[in-house]
């Protein structure tokens, strides 16, 4: 877990935890390295969860090329294909719920 995480993105997560409001909270992810904060995010939830889904794909493919005699492309693929199962399940229901076509287009996390 140590080569995950690292000293900064434990400072983040606390900075995170300890934000006296939403607002502080946005504004530490903001100024982190991280950009799954794009205009909008404060009003709809599903946009933030779209990007951080979005990150998650990018590390991913980061993660199948590292080292690849350890662990990091066994956690890569996992991480692409619980992504791809993430994307299946949507299609699935908004076709069978009926949901208009660009709803899915917003919601699939494609690379």
């Amino acid at each position: 877990l140590k080569d995950f995480i690292i000293g900064t993105e434990i400072t983040l997560l606390r900075d995170m935890i300890n934000a006296s409001s939403t607002e502080v909270m946005l504004d530490v992810l903001r100024n982190s390295k991280y950009a799954i904060l794009t205009k909008g995010v404060e009003k709809d939830i599903i946009k933030l969860e779209n990007n951080i889904e979005k990150f998650l794909y990018e590390y991913s493919f980061e993660l199948l090329h590292k080292k690849p005699i350890s662990i990091f492309p066994i956690f890569g693929y996992l991480l692409s294909k619980e992504i791809e199962i993430r994307n299946l399940r949507l299609i699935f229901n908004a076709k069978s719920l009926g949901l208009k076509e660009d709803f899915i287009d917003r919601n699939l996390i494609v690379r």
